[in-house]
């Protein structure tokens, strides 16, 4: 488990033993941290810290005999083509089918662009896709079932949806849908990919008044959402979801 703690500009990693938790390591981020996770990068069976902050910096910290090795960075080029990045979050999937690629997200006034790296022989490789699409926090998911992960975020205008096809990235605006809080699941084993949207309504404070709901869209094959399949009512004005197999 990793806590990010921003303020004292630190990740507090706590490490499950054979029957309890470990005590935790520290593991500095610096107070440009922007957004970091953990994945598997150099294929060892180990999870390494993979991080942006503000200033344009992607770098990722190996884990290895128990510990974090120095950070391997890059200064992320941008869709802009201006010398200034401003990096908003990462995501990290097989987007191509094998191997882990890093997505980073650049807000920008406009437009949004999405830059994408490879971790390769201990160094950031840049890779020769970009888009103009997500400046936010970004979600992997499979939405389109085709062996190969896909990237979904909110834009200005809604949200952004994109999947690599083989040949080259395919991205579709999703403009009208705020996608701040959602999530994507086979939620109810139908064997198809939805879009859970939490719409908070008119919340007064009061757990007995209900309002608020999850909206429920499917996708198409391009990765554009379809008409909307179902409202769900779980309890009052929903702000966050998460999906899980608990049982």
């Amino acid at each position: 488990v990793v806590a990010i703690a921003s303020n004292d500009e630190n990740i507090c990693i706590h490490l499950s033993g054979t029957n309890s938790w470990q005590s935790p390591m520290n593991h500095s981020i610096g107070g440009l941290f922007a957004d970091g996770t953990l994945s598997d990068m150099d294929a060892d069976g180990q999870a390494d810290w993979i991080y942006v902050n503000t200033t344009g910096d992607l770098g990722v910290n190996i884990f290895s005999g128990g510990s974090f090795t120095s950070a391997v960075t890059t200064s992320v080029s941008s869709g802009s083509g201006m010398p200034q990045v401003t990096l908003s979050s990462l995501a990290i999937g097989s987007f191509y089918g094998s191997g882990k690629t890093i997505a980073v997200s650049e807000p920008g006034a406009t437009s949004n662009y999405n830059t994408f790296y490879n971790y390769s022989s201990s160094q950031l490789v840049l890779s020769d896709d970009n888009i103009e699409c997500m400046g936010g926090t970004m979600q992997v998911f499979d939405f389109n079932q085709d062996g190969s992960d896909d990237l979904l975020g909110p834009t200005s205008s809604g949200g952004c949806s994109a999947t690599y096809d083989g040949t080259q990235w395919v991205t579709q605006d999703l403009n009208g849908v705020i996608s701040n809080n959602f999530s994507m699941s086979d939620y109810d084993r139908s064997g198809s990919i939805s879009l859970l949207l939490a719409i908070a309504g008119v919340p007064d404070n009061n757990d007995a008044t209900f309002t608020g709901q999850l909206d429920v869209f499917g996708f198409n094959s391009t990765g554009s959402l379809g008409a909307q399949q179902d409202t769900l009512r779980p309890h009052t004005s929903p702000r966050d979801i998460v999906v899980a197999d608990l049982d």
